[in-house]
């Protein structure tokens, strides 16, 4: 969860709109777990992991909102 707010809150500081990175980073989580699935190591896909790496991105996105406004406007 730490892992993807932080990539969520990164995003947003570069400047990505917070609706690619929903995507980009639901993409990656949804592709990380079908990948731990067909792995040899002692790992298995988890719906419950993906929705903890979504709720991450939801985090890191509500984190951003009172930074955001400190910022000052990019010309």
């Amino acid at each position: 969860m730490a892992l993807f707010a932080a990539l969520a809150l990164a995003g947003r500081w570069a400047g990505l709109g917070a609706g690619a990175l929903v995507v980009l980073l639901l993409g990656y989580a949804v592709a990380s777990e079908l990948i731990q699935g067909f792995t040899p190591l002692a790992r298995s896909a988890s719906p419950a992991d993906a929705l903890a790496d979504a709720l991450g991105v939801g985090i890191g996105l509500l984190a951003w909102v009172p930074i955001g406004r400190r910022l000052p406007p990019v010309p």
